[in-house]
């Protein structure tokens, strides 16, 4: 693994282990745990303390850039137009670029918005009568609002050594190379055929086929976005910010 550029990130590849999170949870000084009633034993339970805005901090009141009116008939265009508007201006020391306000009423939009760059806030006047309401029209299945700026290169694999149990934070890798405290990290757990064969992912044909739960390989990819908070240089175990909920 080689020192990465801030724009990649390294990816790390998880092992198969499959561990149940079934049974009683119980606390004590070492934490959550999931009781398994059937054998008596104990697993960690998934640590959800972090999500949130920048781990659970309130989110701040970003200064409204541009305001944009409800219009009858389709607003996709408009509020498109909008948000690239924000989306161009220089971010400010907070890294924020501003927020675009939807004035009270209805906003139809028959197509997608899309927003291009970190920075933008997207915010209605309020839910409820005299609020900001946003309504997918027409009959296509899509997501009405995707948030995706330029996907960052990632740097070399490494494989994670060992078994990994669900909501872990920290792993041991072959290889610490050029990894530092601070980088980005993607952690990957591919979708092979050992893996849907224990979750049973393969053995629900069903009675028709909209009902049918096969997996095929590769089609479940998960990936997790992280940051590195802690290194071990002798057993080369790696820290991460948050932990990866599935094994």
């Amino acid at each position: 693994m080689s020192l990465l550029p801030q724009n990649c990130l390294t990816c790390l590849v998880l092992g198969l282990l499959l561990l149940s999170s079934r049974g009683l949870l119980a606390g004590g000084a070492q934490g959550a745990r999931v009781q398994d009633t059937a054998q008596e034993s104990f697993e960690p339970a998934i640590d959800f303390s972090c999500v949130g805005y920048r781990e659970g901090l309130q989110p701040p009141l970003v200064e409204g850039v541009l305001r944009v009116e409800a219009v009858k008939g389709d607003a996709t265009a408009l509020l498109q137009a909008a948000l690239d508007a924000v989306g161009s201006r220089e971010p400010g020391r907070d890294g924020f670029r501003g927020a675009l306000v939807l004035g009270e009423g209805r906003f139809e939009v028959a197509g997608q918005l899309r927003v291009k760059a970190s920075g933008v806030v997207l915010r209605g006047s309020g839910s409820g009568a005299g609020g900001t309401e946003v309504v997918a029209t027409g009959l296509s299945r899509r997501s009405l609002l995707e948030v995706r700026g330029s996907v960052p290169e990632e740097g070399p694999g490494q494989a994670i050594v060992g078994e990994v149990e669900a909501g872990a934070v920290d792993f041991v890798v072959a290889e610490l190379g050029g990894l530092a405290v601070g980088d980005r990290v993607r952690v990957r757990r591919p979708c092979t055929q050992a893996w849907i064969d224990a979750l049973g992912m393969n053995t629900h044909p069903g009675s028709f086929a909209n009902l049918r739960v096969i997996w095929q390989p590769g089609s479940r990819e998960l990936a997790w976005d992280r940051r590195v908070v802690a290194l071990d240089p002798v057993s080369r175990r790696v820290t991460l910010d948050a932990p990866s909920p599935v094994p």
